[in-house]
């Protein structure tokens, strides 16, 4: 009887760090996809800026 209590407590406490773990993964998965998202539109703002300044070089040669 104290082998099968000991077992479900054992089970239940591996149960319990999964949870934990497996919204650590979600929480670090949402981190990662910001960050994908700020590199984006950091990209963007670069790409942007840069269209601008030739844009201007080009018109001050003409």
């Amino acid at each position: 009887m104290d082998e099968i209590i000991l077992g479900a407590s054992i089970e239940y406490s591996n149960n319990e760090n999964n949870d934990d773990h497996d919204g650590q993964n979600f929480i670090n998965s949402q981190k990662d996809e910001i960050q994908k998202q700020h590199k984006i539109n950091d990209l963007k703002m670069t790409a942007e800026n840069t269209n601008e300044s030739q844009l201007v070089e080009s018109f001050q040669m003409c």
